[in-house]
């Protein structure tokens, strides 16, 4: 037998409500989810990208790391005109790689610009496999990291086409 909507308990009828309002949301949520995860995928796709730019430099003799320095800031080639600087350092661990990235923000003096001194140094520990790039610590919230890595291989591939010149 079919039940009629109107004679069932008003208790049935809120039942109904609430479900239909969380049918209706739950697109929403969804969505959130799937947006946060990729931008956050996205960001370790650039991490990744990072790391495989840095290895492809190459050690230097004598070593059996990769350390590397850039600089973040003003648009041209003249280093001392950025603000940002950036050391990079790739070692294997009891057969894990690492990735360290150490940023540090430094601030001109009054007294001469050309001068900048250090203040604040923030980190980001990477361990990079074969398919995934998992952040082990970060000094950043991660609404930071999208900007900071673009920022960061940015400066990378800008110094790869320096070294090239």
């Amino acid at each position: 037998m079919a039940e009629n909507v109107a004679t069932r308990p008003a208790g049935s009828k809120n039942r109904l409500r609430l479900l239909a309002l969380a049918l209706s949301l739950f697109p929403f949520y969804v969505v959130q989810g799937f947006s946060r995860s990729q931008a956050e995928r996205a960001y370790l796709v650039t991490v990744k990208t990072i790391y495989a730019e840095v290895k492809e430099m190459g050690v230097r003799p004598g070593e059996d790391f990769n350390q590397r320095e850039f600089f973040i800031g003003a648009p041209d080639e003249d280093d001392t005109n950025k603000d940002i600087y950036v050391n990079i350092f790739i070692q294997t661990v009891a057969g894990t790689e690492k990735m360290r990235i150490q940023v540090t923000y430094m601030e001109r003096t009054r007294a001469n610009s050309k001068i900048k001194l250090a203040k604040e140094t923030r980190d980001l520990h990477v361990i990079v496999g074969k398919d995934a790039v998992r952040i082990e610590r970060s000094d950043y919230n991660e609404g930071e990291l999208p900007k900071l890595t673009e920022d960061i291989l940015r400066a990378v591939k800008d110094k790869k086409r320096l070294l090239k010149k």
